[in-house]
């Protein structure tokens, strides 16, 4: 049962390997983007192994994955047009860039949990009538309260989390931000789940919520954990008196 089903999956998605190519490098338009039709038969080989490895070995689901039509068409038309308009001289390589890094970006959301909790947050919302911020903190909460409960201590939700945490001048500073980029475009959104995640996680590992602090500030995360100063600025302050 599971050969036929896995035969009657590949036969229904094996076309993109001659359909890929033939998008990606212009041939089915009669107007070449200069991708190699041969490398991009390649790159789709393994990626779809690749895909469907992963979703065997690491989710454990019966699934496939492969390069869908539609993104295809979407790079052809409308990345490469916009990479060309900028002056890229091959505006292939401007768009692959382009696809790397929105697909680092989907990477990193992933792993952090936000894209579940922004999920979460829009569900909460169609079915409270509530805004979408208030849910997403709520949602944030929740799974800073489930990280938090995981860890022996909030030091251990920080440095797993990818904050950085250094001493400041008025208590411990986060270095890093996991979504300094989205940050930058969203901040009201991204430091609101951030502040509500680590309150949450510091209200199941041992910590007061309240010393977390919302206080953006240029070169680190919007988060501050109020306390005392570090040892570091304490040394600073003694040596200046």
């Amino acid at each position: 049962m599971e050969v036929v089903a896995g035969a009657t999956t590949f036969l229904a998605m094996c076309y993109i390997l001659a359909v890929q190519p033939s998008v990606l490098s212009g041939a089915a338009a009669g107007n070449p983007t200069g991708m190699p039709a041969g490398a991009v038969f390649t790159a789709t080989a393994l990626a779809s192994a690749l895909g469907c490895a992963a979703l065997a070995f690491l989710s454990r689901l019966p699934l496939a994955m492969a390069p869908g039509m539609g993104q295809n068409f979407f790079f052809v038309t409308s990345l490469l047009s916009a990479a060309a308009a900028c002056g890229h001289p091959e505006p292939w390589r401007a768009a692959l860039g382009a696809v790397v890094v929105a697909g680092a970006i989907m990477l990193v959301l992933s792993a952090w949990g936000l894209r579940q909790m922004l999920a979460s947050a829009i569900e909460r919302s169609a079915a409270s009538g509530q805004p979408v911020l208030d849910e997403l903190r709520t949602a944030a909460t929740d799974a800073g309260r489930a990280t938090g409960s995981a860890a022996s201590t909030f030091a251990e939700v920080l440095e797993a989390t990818g904050y950085e945490p250094a001493p400041g001048p008025d208590g411990t500073v986060m270095r890093n931000c996991p979504f300094h980029r989205l940050a930058a475009a969203h901040t009201e959104v991204v430091c609101a789940a951030n502040h509500a995640f680590l309150c949450g996680a510091a209200e199941t590992s041992g910590s007061d919520p309240d010393d977390i602090v919302l206080e953006p500030g240029a070169g680190r995360c919007c988060i501050r954990i109020a306390g005392t100063p570090g040892p570091e600025h304490r040394s600073q302050e003694a040596s200046s008196e």
